[in-house]
């Protein structure tokens, strides 16, 4: 019984705090890494976040002009202050809830954290809509057909490696 409840705990934990593909994923925008380096949260030596290159892959197979690759960075320094905050206040309030899910929180407390964690990733979600959209008036119309088909191979790709 103990080892259920505690399985159950861990599965909720992992559940709520939103590790998984997809969260993990969604944290940094494709449009959101032309030619960028981000520091991580607590180190201090310039790394690549995960999916940083992918980005820049995506937009290389679409030839940008000069004009376009400038346009795209200026939207990505414009949308990446308010992302980086949302995404370091995720981070915490995820720590909150794995702490109060250790703890004896009651269950009114947990899905009052658990709102805090939705509300954030909703608006990490509008951000990277708003900045997708300002993107794609960027592109051309055959760069968009082709931006599409290349996300559409990366989301089949990303099936077949998570059914195997």
């Amino acid at each position: 019984m103990k080892s259920k409840i505690n399985y159950l705990l861990t599965f909720i934990t992992l559940t709520t705090m939103g590790i998984s593909f997809n969260a993990v994923a969604a944290e940094k925008p494709i449009f959101n890494s032309i030619n960028s380096t981000t520091e991580i949260a607590q180190n201090t030596s310039p790394t690549k976040q995960r999916g940083e290159n992918k980005g820049d892959k995506l937009m290389e197979k679409l030839n940008l002009s000069a004009e376009q690759k400038q346009r795209i960075e200026s939207i990505r320094t414009k949308f990446e202050p308010q992302m980086t905050s949302i995404r370091e206040q995720m981070r915490i309030e995820r720590e909150k809830m794995s702490t109060m899910m250790q703890n004896n929180e009651s269950q009114n407390n947990l899905r009052a954290q658990h709102q805090k964690i939705s509300a954030l990733q909703q608006q990490m979600n509008n951000l990277r809509f708003e900045s997708m959209l300002e993107t794609r008036e960027v592109l051309t119309p055959q760069q968009r057909q082709q931006f599409s088909q290349n996300m559409e191979e990366r989301r089949a790709n990303w099936r077949e490696k998570r059914s195997n």
